[in-house]
């Protein structure tokens, strides 16, 4: 039996280029196992993806429009964390962190630069719990893609395969 001391809670968030919404995990670490406990997914509005295909559009893309857009999909990563945790008898002040890049409006890793839409300050204060946010921009200032938790979790979730 793994002590209480022992695990690690954890809460990824991620919303990707289809535009359909919103996955949430609650995992549990410890130094020898990777685990999820449970997961909702919350779908975009209509609305809300349409939104956010004009902001894809250089066109409507200002900063008002963007920031205004942002807080909408931030408010469904509030309410995602929220349903994932009503579920589960896990108290928020157990989990560690957040993860949460955001919507992706822009990527482009050859020429050095992602966009995503996420209001880390609001998310954590909304839920109460510390959030990680904006590490596709640092994996792209380190060299990479801007996807620096897939080698992580294909080597958590696959390593036993060749």
């Amino acid at each position: 039996m793994v002590s209480y001391l022992m695990e690690k809670f954890f809460i990824g968030q991620m919303s990707g280029t289809s535009l359909d919404g919103i996955d949430t995990v609650l995992c549990r670490s410890t130094k020898k196992k990777f685990e999820i406990i449970s997961s909702v997914y919350l779908p975009y509005s209509k609305s809300l993806r349409v939104d956010i295909e004009k902001l894809i559009n250089e066109s409507f893309c200002t900063l008002e429009n963007m920031k205004l857009i942002e807080n909408k999909i931030t408010n469904l990563y509030v309410k995602s964390v929220n349903k994932l945790l009503s579920g589960v008898s896990i108290n928020r002040k157990q989990i560690l962190a957040i993860g949460c890049h955001g919507q992706t409006i822009k990527h482009c890793p050859k020429k050095k630069y992602t966009l995503q839409l996420v209001n880390g300050s609001k998310l954590a204060h909304e839920t109460k719990i510390k959030c990680v946010t904006d590490f596709r921009n640092r994996d792209i200032a380190d060299g990479g893609q801007g996807a620096p938790l897939v080698p992580m979790g294909d080597q958590l979730l696959f390593s036993e395969y060749d």
